[in-house]
């Protein structure tokens, strides 16, 4: 006779029960997360699916609904696909940006890139960097790079460089690009979406209404109105 136990950590406990004594004979451990999923990207070619969680991210084949890698990590709060689709970066909980290799789920490198929980990441459209929001109250631009891969000299991995860094006034919640690339908004605790030119990072506009936190997404092309920055501000 045997008994199946579910367990917390996601995995399923075969336990045989014998005359004398029982024992455990087998774990199998389920694809899905073992505690609460904090963010899901969906990479470039839509074929792939990030999503993060308290001790690892998982990368899914979007047509079998497989888990085909799974990446030991911080608490990932945010995540994207880097330009290419073979690195996965993450923010963390601890303020870190983690760069993770999908074909091997080798961690390549972590970036100590804020003082607190890093929030919100962002991709430029133009492929060339990408945009970091975190409780420390900052805003943080970066610039992607290929370095020599410390473990294997002739080979080149993703990195990243600090270009600038722009103090906000509250915890910085979301950060998004608009379609058209011109602009990018800024949510932040204090219910207010600060809007700046992608190209120099000077302030375009506040945006205030909302009387509770917002959280931003790009609107869809046929959407914008042809002055509009192209964002769709949604609130919790």
């Amino acid at each position: 006779m045997q008994l199946l136990f579910a367990l917390a950590d996601n995995k399923i406990e075969v336990v045989d029960l014998g005359a004398s004594e029982s024992k455990r004979s087998a774990d199998i451990v389920l694809p899905g997360h073992p505690s609460d999923v904090r963010s899901v990207a969906i990479s470039h070619d839509d074929t792939l699916l990030l999503t993060t969680s308290q001790r690892c991210a998982k990368v899914w084949n979007v047509h079998t609904h497989a888990c085909i890698r799974t990446l030991e990590s911080g608490y990932g709060l945010c995540s994207a696909f880097a330009p290419g689709n073979k690195f996965a970066l993450l923010g963390t909980k601890e303020g870190n940006i983690e760069i993770h290799e999908l074909a091997t789920g080798d961690l390549i490198e972590t970036i100590d890139a804020h003082s607190d929980a890093v929030w919100s990441l962002a991709v430029h459209p133009n492929h060339k960097g990408l945009v970091t929001g975190s409780a420390d109250k900052t805003l943080k631009v970066w610039n992607f790079q290929l370095v020599s891969d410390p473990r294997n000299a002739a080979r080149r991995v993703l990195s990243l460089s600090l270009v600038d860094t722009i103090s906000m006034a509250d915890d910085v919640l979301c950060v998004c690009f608009s379609q058209d690339q011109k602009f990018i908004a800024v949510s932040l605790l204090d219910n207010t979406v600060k809007v700046y030119y992608a190209d120099t990072m000077k302030f375009f506009l506040s945006l205030y209404g909302h009387k509770v936190r917002t959280t931003l997404a790009p609107k869809l092309p046929l959407q914008t109105p042809a002055r509009s920055p192209g964002f769709l501000v949604a609130r919790e």
